[in-house]
């Protein structure tokens, strides 16, 4: 059942998750920020006065079924990210965001019930075919946290093996699924949306 939905019609308190991953993200950042500003700039240690790296996912711009306060939070924390930079570009203090994919943590391995799970429904969504590691997202952040990355500033790094760019993969799936069903054999398919159009 979605989470923005029962049968009694009745709207549930969405906030759980919005306040832990919207909220708090702006929470932690206010802090932080005027943290940053007591402290200013040490050259010693960093030409920033200070970096705010927000965790989102690649549900900021995948709409995901089920989980609309999930989705709607990190879509948030985009704009959160691109509006905070602009606030204290000046100050020299970089704000930007890291959105992963499917990773390996300990939950999301609970999901992949089967290999067949891994292979024809999660590997379908990633172009690399293949899950990321936690050190794929350490090594962004660590990036991201260092002058290497001095001139990067309101900007949101997917590392998802490029899953947030497969909704043109995604169609072609459903397409695919049209043409069994139907029977209608190869599509062709919109260039502009990707989505299937008619029989080829």
């Amino acid at each position: 059942m979605p989470d923005c939905c029962r049968d009694n019609g009745v709207f549930p308190r969405p906030n759980g998750r919005i306040d832990v991953n919207l909220t708090g993200m702006f929470l932690c950042a206010r802090e932080a920020i005027r943290a940053f500003k007591k402290q200013g700039i040490d050259r010693s240690v960093s030409y920033a006065m200070g970096k705010l790296i927000f965790m989102s996912s690649v549900h900021d711009i995948i709409p995901w079924e089920g989980h609309a306060n999930y989705a709607a939070a990190k879509g948030g924390i985009m704009l959160l990210t691109k509006s905070l930079a602009l606030e204290v570009a000046h100050l020299r203090i970089r704000v930007n965001a890291l959105s992963p994919g499917a990773i390996r943590t300990p939950r999301n391995v609970e999901k992949l019930t089967s290999p067949e799970v891994f292979e024809r429904v999660l590997l379908k969504l990633i172009p690399a075919k293949s899950i990321g590691e936690p050190e794929d997202v350490a090594r962004a952040a660590v990036w991201l946290a260092s002058d290497e990355s001095d001139y990067v500033n309101g900007v949101t790094i997917y590392i998802d093996g490029g899953m947030a760019l497969s909704r043109f993969h995604r169609r072609r799936i459903i397409g695919a699924a049209i043409a069994w069903l139907t029977g209608s054999g190869a599509l062709r398919y919109d260039a502009a949306t990707g989505w299937p159009v008619g029989a080829a």
